[in-house]
């Protein structure tokens, strides 16, 4: 049988773990959110329908490979050992055949689920949003990962929808908030060093939060619980 899925719980892990560990969290979603950010200027560029929509999957699926970075770093801190980035870096180098592939059929079905009146999307997140860290963690190929975080959610999804989507709420709405602020100083510089930070830290927020609630169903939160 398993286990209700709490919201408060889950920020407070993730919170904890930011304070822990902000400086590689942070190195890593800041590399991969650069990244989402070239691609946005594409867009902007193109003014395409059809590249937008190729963007949004792209965008998640790099998101994924920050996330997979994210999980084998939490796997270490899990059992009481420093964070190895180079190690962590390579081991998802490894992985990235089977991570690639499997972050990028998350975000194909989470991007037409919101397309179909949202609710569609928003279920696809919370079935599909433990496929990464499956994949990684578990070595898995792409359509045994997507089963996999389809078994640990399926009795819970929406909780541990609800939940994520907190995280989301919380780190995305402070985001804006402070973009706002910083655009308020008509300074183009400090608004993309805000915006630079803010969205790298939501990006490894929501990162962070993912793996911490596969560890959780899992069984494997272990030292990372505050």
């Amino acid at each position: 049988m398993s286990s209700p899925f709490s919201t408060a719980p889950l920020l407070k892990n993730t919170f904890a773990i930011l304070q822990k560990h902000l400086k590689p969290i942070m190195t890593i979603a800041g590399v991969t959110y650069f990244a989402t950010t070239l691609v946005n200027i594409l867009v902007v560029l193109t003014a395409s329908p059809a590249v937008g929509l190729a963007a949004s999957i792209v965008q998640q699926a790099v998101h994924g490979i920050a996330t997979g970075v994210i999980a084998l770093a939490l796997a270490q801190t899990a059992s009481g050992r420093a964070i190895d980035l180079n190690g962590c870096l390579q081991e998802t180098l490894a992985a990235l055949p089977r991570l690639i592939p499997t972050a990028a059929i998350v975000a194909l079905a989470i991007t037409i689920g919101l397309l179909l009146l949202l609710v569609p999307g928003i279920i696809a997140f919370a079935l599909l949003c433990l496929s990464v860290p499956a994949a990684v963690l578990e070595k898995l190929e792409p359509a045994d990962a997507l089963k996999r975080s389809f078994e640990l959610c399926k009795t819970r999804w929406n909780h541990l929808g609800g939940a994520l989507i907190a995280v989301a709420l919380i780190f995305g709405g402070g985001a804006m908030l402070l973009n706002y602020l910083a655009a308020q100083t008509n300074s183009a510089a400090v608004y993309l060093i805000v915006d630079y930070t803010v969205g790298s830290l939501a990006s490894g927020a929501m990162a962070v939060s993912v793996v911490l609630a596969y560890q959780e169903i899992t069984g494997q939160l272990g030292q990372n619980r505050a």
